[in-house]
């Protein structure tokens, strides 16, 4: 195997890993992590799965615990710029240097007791996620975290993550997407997520669908865990202001009011919920203080971020997601034009997104794209189908970076700017304002 020389050499190895492992399940990384004394067992942690929310969950989670004087690790799946943003500390990414001493240092030891060619010996390789896994569990321990936030990356009975016997775990909305891995109804999708739920551990989840409902309580119910709900009559909406979202709590579990989170999606009202819900589960000691300048406080990116002003980032990319999205930009961001810009992977059910998107809605203009990479959608495909749902004026872009500056610069001042159908998008945007090449000096 090549010598890895450097932090880029370092990404660039992990990046051609394959994703998944050539063993189902999770006998393989258990061998592996039993090789490097069971870094996940160094502190307590929570679990979380779901199809939408899982991100902002985690963030609201780790805000809060930071806010009570906790030192707080974060693993969360995808990123959207740099490989480091999937290990945080108190929401700070790993830096290049740790991140490349501690591949180097679970490289040394991988290779003393796996085979990379997946032969004769006796532990294969890891697979990517399980790199990664593996990588956050060693930074961790080394750092003497508090606690760590656990997301899977899909589905959860498989997932690298669900070797972890969690303090809660966190099931947030169930929906359709990955139906090629999870499977094709949402009751098969909710039981691959359902797959986290560990004995007599505390399952904090929201209900959006019966048979969702009924696949995740007969899971709770044959490991004993005690199913702890959170529905819409558990909190009120008091007021949107100009930069927050005001709300109350009134549940068995938990009852407080005057609740503020940033003004960036009406669906993150739900996920901060869910997040104080999992915390009164934990033995950690956080006061309704902490609670409230945790959930201020709270930032994710990617998820109705405004990344310049009245431009608008949301990485939703299924039909949950992007209804979601919806209700926000109608209640929340009235009162000015809107435009979009659009690209969705060829993965996905574009055509059910688009309809959503277009219902009740109207747009100064639609511009459309690619996403970087193997996974593109022809734009031509896109085009007929938005061509089928609107009136509204479309422009085809292919080159995404040249896409977005266009509709950036043909913005008028009275028109909000929405960035929508793919997490690929989101993340090629945010390396787009960060650089100070040419398109940058247009801003």
């Amino acid at each position: 195997m090549q010598q890895v020389k450097n932090y880029a050499e370092a990404v660039e190895f992990i990046l051609s890993i394959p994703k998944f492992a050539s063993k189902i399940g999770t006998d393989n990384l258990v061998r592996l992590l039993g090789q490097f004394s069971n870094p996940e067992t160094a502190c307590p942690t929570i679990h979380v799965a779901g199809t939408n929310g899982k991100g902002s969950t985690c963030a609201f989670m780790q805000s809060i615990l930071q806010e009570a004087g906790y030192k707080v690790g974060l693993f969360t799946s995808p990123h959207l710029v740099k490989i480091n943003e999937r290990i945080q500390i108190n929401g700070e990414a790993i830096s290049d240097e740790a991140f490349f001493d501690l591949f180097l240092h679970v490289q040394e030891n991988l290779l003393k007791v796996t085979s990379y060619e997946n032969t004769e010996n006796d532990i294969p390789y890891p697979s990517f996620f399980e790199m990664m896994f593996l990588l956050a569990a060693v930074y961790f321990r080394q750092q003497q975290v508090d606690v760590v936030i656990y997301e899977t990356g899909m589905g959860g009975r498989l997932d690298a993550t669900n070797v972890l016997k969690p303090e809660v775990s966190v099931i947030t909305s169930v929906g359709m997407d990955h139906m090629q891995y999870l499977g094709e109804t949402l009751e098969q999708i909710a039981f691959e997520k359902a797959g986290i739920i560990k004995e007599n551990v505390p399952i904090v989840t929201f209900f959006r669908n019966a048979g969702v409902e009924q696949v995740i309580r007969n899971q709770a119910k044959q490991c004993n865990a005690p199913v702890l709900t959170v529905e819409k009559s558990n909190y009120v909406l008091d007021k949107i202001t100009a930069k927050t979202i005001d709300f109350s709590v009134d549940s068995e579990y938990y009852k407080c009011g005057a609740f503020q989170i940033p003004k960036t999606a009406l669906y993150q009202v739900e996920n901060a919920v869910l997040a104080v819900i999992a915390l009164t589960q934990t033995k950690f000691c956080v006061s309704t203080d902490h609670i409230r300048k945790g959930l201020l406080h709270m930032h994710w990116s990617g998820r109705m971020e405004e990344v310049l002003p009245d431009v608008y980032i949301d990485g939703a990319h299924n039909e949950e997601a992007v209804i979601l999205w919806k209700e926000s930009v109608q209640k929340l961001f009235s009162g000015k034009k809107h435009s979009l810009l659009f690209a969705v992977a060829n993965d996905k059910d574009y055509e059910t997104m688009i309809t959503h998107i277009c219902k009740d809605m109207s747009y100064q203009r639609i511009y459309l794209t690619v996403i970087p990479g193997a996974r593109q959608t022809e734009v031509d495909l896109v085009k007929k189908q938005f061509a089928a749902c609107t009136q509204d004026e479309i422009v085809v872009i292919e080159d995404t970076k040249t896409a977005f500056f266009k509709a950036l610069n043909d913005r008028e001042d009275d028109t909000y700017l929405f960035l929508v159908g793919s997490l690929y998008l989101v993340g090629a945007v945010k390396a787009y304002i960060s650089d100070k090449g040419e398109y940058y000096d247009k801003l």
